[in-house]
């Protein structure tokens, strides 16, 4: 097998699959990181996305801020629809569908560095307006903090990987018997 699901515990061939997890609480917690970050991408993209349909009707042409929010919560709704697919359909099958961890792990760096971008674009934008009652300016300022969470999320999932992959290189180093 060259390597395991989430959902799936044992060992594999590869270094380059996932690493035994341990049991069913880091899958549950995993399968509802991605579920938070499916949430509050869907959030962002909602708020976002609006901008750029306003900009079409009045033919002018889009902002790029806008426009780089809408395709960064894109990436992340595709990325967590086919990693909670691939998790919900290893939890019923009996083959697994092997996830790979470091080029995830990547794909989560990228991804947190994404949103730290659109973090501090927006942040910069609106981070000390002043609302008096304009709910355009709430909205973007709550959406500053929708995507400060976001952005912790992926580093989360970034450096929870990276544990899991350290520890099975450690793993294949020394042996399991003596980490």
């Amino acid at each position: 097998m060259l390597g395991k699901s989430f959902f799936r515990s044992g060992t594999s061939d590869s270094s380059n699959s996932t690493p035994s997890n341990g049991g069913k609480l880091p899958r549950i917690l995993s399968f509802l990181l991605r579920l938070s970050q499916l949430c509050l991408s869907l959030a962002t993209i909602t708020i976002y996305a609006p901008y750029l349909t306003r900009a079409h009707s009045a033919h002018v042409y889009y902002d790029t801020r806008w426009f780089y929010a809408v395709v960064v919560s894109s990436l992340t709704i595709l990325t967590c629809l086919i990693l909670i697919g691939i998790m919900s359909l290893n939890s019923f099958r009996s083959s697994v569908i092997p996830i790979h961890v470091r080029p995830l792990m990547i794909w989560d760096y990228l991804l947190a560095l994404l949103w730290v971008v659109v973090t501090g674009i927006f942040g910069t934008m609106y981070g000390k307006e002043k609302p008096e009652g304009d709910k355009r300016i709430v909205q973007m300022k709550n959406a500053v903090w929708v995507d400060l969470a976001l952005f912790l999320l992926f580093l989360g999932s970034a450096a929870w990987a990276t544990i899991r992959v350290l520890k099975h290189r450690r793993e294949e180093r020394w042996g399991k018997s003596e980490v």
